[in-house]
């Protein structure tokens, strides 16, 4: 579909849309492409359609992260940062959280190493 939207094949788009009476056997719509007269391999709209709207949401969840991250309150002191895999909640989307910049994440570390060790903090 898109490399036939690009122009980079050149052919007719065909939907096949059944109907039906009884709404269990209704059979899942289909395209597929058509050129000089051959039939290209036939795909699944709904599994398509499904990939699509999944790409879609993640982009824009990433445009708003993109935007969230140019517009921090402090961007000297902040970050956004993905949440790694282990610490996510399943039950809660949450993949980016605004946490401390990387300078104030070393400065912490290194405070908490001379707190160890005790010598004073530099």
């Amino acid at each position: 579909m898109r490399s036939s939207i690009r122009g980079d094949i050149s052919g007719l788009c065909i939907l096949k849309i059944s109907a039906c009476i009884r709404t269990e056997n209704l059979p899942s719509p289909a395209w597929w492409l058509k050129k000089d007269g051959i039939k290209e391999p036939e795909s699944s709209m709904r599994a398509d359609l499904f990939a699509i709207v999944q790409s879609l949401l993640i982009l824009a969840e990433e445009m708003v992260v993109l935007w969230a991250e140019d517009n921090l309150r402090c961007p000297q002191a902040q970050r956004i940062a993905i949440l790694p895999e282990e610490r996510r909640d399943p039950n809660i989307a949450i993949r980016y959280v605004v946490t401390a910049s990387l300078k104030h994440e070393q400065r912490l570390a290194d405070f908490i190493k001379a707190q160890e060790q005790g010598t004073p903090p530099a």
